[in-house]
């Protein structure tokens, strides 16, 4: 099963960005329409860090897919400090047009209304 598996999906050492649109679209559409689709770049500061190279690259990517997946696909990047704050991320801010900065103070509050709202049973363990 590995074999095949490597005969089918070889390794490569860089795929191009149309590639890339090419096997996102083959993958995720339903008769060669696109779905409604959320990315989420999870700790994308922690990924770029200090190395411009990688925020071009992250730039680059969310900029193609922006542009060829029908409008069906968003894109949303996360991180525990400001992305604006990090010279790297500041040009890859404006490809995200929405820009929420969450408190500490929010999380609490979404730990206590949702989760709590969902797991009652939970409750005690919090408040310890």
């Amino acid at each position: 099963m590995g074999a095949l598996l490597r005969a089918e999906y070889p390794n490569v050492n860089d795929v191009s960005i149309d590639e890339m649109c090419s096997i996102i679209r083959e993958a995720i559409s339903a008769n060669g329409k696109m779905p409604c689709t959320l990315l989420v770049l999870d700790e994308i500061q922690q990924f770029i860090g200090q190395d411009a190279q990688t925020a071009l690259d992250v730039q680059e990517v969310t900029e193609a897919l922006s542009k060829n997946m029908d409008g069906c696909l968003m894109i949303v990047g996360t991180g525990q400090s400001a992305l604006n704050d990090m010279p790297n991320l500041q040009r890859l801010m404006g490809r995200f047009t929405i820009k929420i900065h969450l408190k500490d103070n929010d999380v609490e509050k979404v730990v206590r209304t949702v989760v709590l709202q969902k797991r009652e049973d939970k409750k005690a363990d919090i408040k310890q």
